[in-house]
């Protein structure tokens, strides 16, 4: 059996990518909680955790992004579910509905007479 630390030690996979992959699998898989990446370290872990561990590495190597390997992405504040048939939010996305909110919002403030606001989404896929 093996360990998280030993996991983590021998992955091919990028160091941070791993921490978030093997703590995804903890959480879901054990309910522990991401600390237990450092709290439990040495426990050793079951086999079929090892297995669907290996799992994850493959895909990682493979290229599949993270948010499609653990079927979620944070974006502005909610987990939106993912996976292959559709697109991951990016962080310009985000960036873009911050100057959004912040537009309307100075729109707001500085009228004196009720706005009709138009908000017209284009590229999205």
């Amino acid at each position: 059996m093996r360990t998280i630390k030993d996991l983590l030690s021998i992955t091919p996979i990028d160091k941070t990518d791993a921490r978030v992959l093997l703590g995804h699998l903890l959480e879901q898989s054990l309910g522990w909680p991401r600390s237990a990446l450092v709290s439990k370290d040495q426990e050793k872990l079951p086999e079929p955790l090892i297995s669907q561990w290996r799992e994850l590495e493959q895909g990682r190597l493979q290229g599949q992004p993270i948010a499609y390997l653990i079927g979620k992405k944070g974006f502005h504040g909610i987990e939106l579910n993912v996976n292959p048939s559709v697109l991951i939010p990016r962080p310009e996305t985000e960036l873009l509905v911050d100057l959004a909110i912040e537009e309307i919002k100075c729109q707001i403030t500085h009228s004196d007479q009720v706005l009709k606001l138009r908000v017209l989404d284009l590229g999205t896929g």
